[in-house]
């Protein structure tokens, strides 16, 4: 259940929260660093426990103590960092301790992809509200990344071919990684870009770390599977990011995307179609440069990117065919619907009523009724008070006949204050809408200090089969039938009720 601002406790000022993290992540760092490079064995190993401690320890600290109003992703982190805990613990144990070249098992076997995999979920978790509301930048960005996975597996990891089928799985396993690391740290970058929430920059770093470890430790793999010793170093340095991250104020702030930067994101821009063009591009210039070179072709690499690559694609055109039924359907209700009321305009009440005169003349309905109104005294308003207290009143007089009618019948705004008024039935039942035109439009609407009359002479027709050729027949006729009741009212000035309200009256 999420927790309310009442239920978290007082905490510093955001400037001096930003601070502490800030200088945690720096001091932290730099002590774990320097205590890994100058020791070796046991303490060496204890430093690297300790890098994945002290942030697991920072994030169980305020979920104990409830200083997180969204706990979800750093439950997830929590449990990642638990799982490297004990890979960490195990390496120390059987390399430190027992003197063995490569620490093995099934607990160091598991832990470690499972708390590589708990630290991705919890990023994608975070990055989840920003692709919600900006699909198409989100998904843009994870195909970017795949690219990037392409060009770093090819240029810079360059496996040999696998001789055995583990060593096929194992490569296999790590381009895997390779490639869900950095689609998210494309997903990441663009959140980030778009936000500019620290927390979100901490978690970038760290999935960029993550990355840049996991391809520095593939590339300086010996034959018995250690890497070089500076590795760890970035890892350090990453799981201290997430023990800043948790720390910074914006931590919050995380679950909600801001919607105003995430105007444009789902259209492709010139530039956006480049990057995207070149990194679908990637996979079959490498391969033809394999074949061109003699090199083997990496099947692994096309499997992989392709099986990425097609639900990311499909993503993207849903995206783009969902904004494109929406733009046509914006442009459909701006042609039919008026501006201010939202009801339908002149073309579409037209429309409506061929239909009605359509269904009455084929024996589909009895009757059909048609009302013609004119709100009095608007011109007066406008004059004396504005044209946003007319446009008021306007919106008030728009709901309140919505009101008044059944949902199957159409109200609709032909004019600056002309409404017209459509039901299909039997006469006895349509003949009633004047009525409860009539009651809905008794009472004045208020708006600020005015209280403005609501009145609106009508004229009324009710069409029977074969009477009327067309829409323009019967409101001509409708209009001019509200004409003669509108000669009987004269709208008389607004005179004030008191020292702060104004009363504008038709009659």
């Amino acid at each position: 259940m999420e927790r309310t601002v009442e239920q978290i406790p007082a905490r510093a000022p955001v400037r001096a929260q930003v601070r502490r993290a800030h200088g945690m992540f720096v001091t932290t760092s730099a002590v774990l660093c320097a205590g890994f490079t100058g020791s070796h064995g046991v303490l060496r190993g204890t430093f690297l426990v300790l890098a994945v401690v002290v942030p697991g320890a920072i994030v169980l600290s305020l979920l104990v103590r409830r200083r997180v109003r969204h706990p979800l992703p750093w439950v997830v982190v929590l449990i990642g960092l638990v799982l490297l805990t004990v890979n960490s613990i195990a390496w120390l144990v059987q390399l430190d301790l027992e003197g063995r070249a490569v620490a093995t098992g099934a607990v160091v076997t598991a832990t470690l992809p499972l708390g590589y995999l708990c630290l991705l979920v919890a990023a994608s978790i975070v990055v989840s509200p920003f692709a919600r509301l900006d699909a198409g930048g989100v998904l843009d960005a994870a195909i970017i990344g795949l690219g990037g996975a392409s060009v770093l597996w090819t240029l810079i990891v360059r496996p040999p071919p696998p001789d055995n089928v583990a060593a096929r799985a194992a490569g296999l396993g790590d381009l895997v990684v390779v490639v869900l690391v950095t689609m998210i740290v494309g997903t990441v970058l663009r959140a980030f870009m778009t936000a500019r929430s620290g927390a979100l920059g901490y978690i970038g770093l760290c999935t960029g770390l993550t990355l840049v470890g996991t391809v520095a430790r593939l590339v300086t793999r010996s034959p018995s599977g250690t890497s070089a010793w500076w590795v760890e170093l970035v890892w350090i340095v990453a799981y201290t990011a997430l023990g800043a991250a948790v720390l910074h104020p914006s931590r919050d702030d995380l679950p909600r995307a801001p919607r105003p930067a995430m105007r444009g994101g789902n259209s492709l821009s010139p530039a956006r179609l480049v990057f995207l063009g070149v990194a679908l591009a990637l996979n079959p210039a490498f391969t033809v440069l394999m074949a061109l070179g003699d090199r083997m072709v990496d099947l692994a690499l096309l499997s992989v990117t392709s099986l990425a690559l097609v639900p990311l694609v499909l993503a993207r055109i849903a995206v783009l065919a969902r904004r494109q039924a929406s733009a046509e359907a914006s442009l459909t209700h701006l042609a039919t619907h008026d501006e201010l009321t939202g009801l339908l305009n002149r073309r579409a009440a037209l429309s409506q009523v061929d239909a009605a005169l359509a269904r009455v003349d084929a024996g589909e309905a009895s009757a059909a009724l048609v009302v013609f109104l004119d709100v009095d005294g608007l011109k007066y308003v406008n004059d004396r008070y504005g044209h946003a207290a007319g446009d008021a009143l306007l919106v008030a007089v728009a709901e309140r006949l919505r009101s008044a009618v059944r949902t199957e019948d159409t109200v609709a705004r032909i004019g600056g204050d002309e409404f017209v008024v459509v039901s299909v039935g039997p006469p006895e039942v349509i003949s009633l809408v004047p009525d409860r035109i009539d009651a809905a439009l008794a009472h004045p609407v208020t708006w600020e200090h005015l209280t403005l009359a609501a009145q609106a002479s009508g004229g009324t027709v009710i069409a029977h089969p074969g009477e009327f050729a067309g829409a323009d027949e019967v409101l001509a006729l409708a209009d001019a039938r509200m004409y003669q009741v509108k000669q009987h009212r004269r709208p008389e000035a607004a005179q004030p009720a008191d020292a702060d309200e104004s009363t504008a009256r038709g009659r």
